[in-house]
């Protein structure tokens, strides 16, 4: 099987989203197989997506929680040990697919720009089984011990430090690839005007967290022209959140 055609992330919860929905009709539209890992039952999937059960990546048991009762630390907890045991490619639930992946590397990692400096981060992984940078994240988890690890500490830190002990930096995308919008710059996916990506871009991060922060509805309806309506509108979102 091609080693791009499989795209995996997790959910915990009993509903999607528009987002998250936008994110799996995304993918599965330009070819892609969506294996959906899942703790609980969820409502409103949709067609074509292949429902896996977490606990065969992560043990319920075995979850690491972050110490105000978040998902965060168990996110890239997951990630990581579903990498290091399957192999492909990762991806979080706040991402568009805007062409299929076909990347012939073994090894992919997404960046972001921040000010004025880019960074890896962890929202698009793709990697070989068994890898020794995954090893070492893993390794980290098991060192720090459960109780010990901070909001936050398992992410981007913890995985640019591993690419780079491993040698593995010239792996890393350039922002457009995968984040063409900065974090910072959210205002351009829900605005009343169009906003035209890089064609090198194969996917958009739609930046959840900051979703979160600035309190706006990820169900609400924006303006017709904005990036996030027509992008809902393409990938047929509307059926599965009414």
């Amino acid at each position: 099987m091609n080693s791009n055609s499989i795209i995996q992330s997790l959910w915990i919860g009993a509903r999607l989203s528009a987002m998250e929905i936008l994110c799996i009709n995304s993918y599965l539209a330009n070819g892609h197989e969506f294996h959906l890992y899942t703790y609980n039952d969820i409502l409103n999937i949709p067609k074509g997506t292949i429902i896996k059960d977490a606990n065969e990546i992560v043990p319920k048991k075995d979850m690491y929680i972050d110490n105000f009762g978040g998902y965060v630390n168990l996110s890239n907890q997951f990630r990581f040990t579903m990498l290091y045991k399957l192999g492909g490619w990762w991806v979080d639930m706040d991402t568009v697919c805007l062409k299929p992946f076909d990347f012939d590397k073994s090894f992919v990692f997404s960046s972001e720009i921040i000010g004025p400096r880019t960074r890896v981060n962890n929202t698009y992984m793709k990697s070989q089984p068994g890898a020794k940078y995954l090893k070492d994240c893993l390794d980290f988890l098991l060192v720090r011990g459960h109780e010990h690890i901070h909001w936050g500490e398992l992410g981007i830190t913890l995985l640019s430090r591993m690419i780079f002990r491993n040698q593995l930096e010239q792996y890393i995308q350039q922002p457009d690839c995968f984040c063409p919008i900065p974090c910072y710059r959210i205002d351009q996916l829900i605005s009343d005007s169009t906003c035209v990506l890089p064609e090198t871009s194969y996917a958009l991060h739609l930046w959840h967290n900051m979703w979160k922060t600035q309190q706006i509805d990820k169900d609400a309806k924006f303006p017709e022209n904005s990036l996030y309506e027509m992008l809902k509108k393409k990938y047929d979102v509307f059926d599965l959140i009414e």
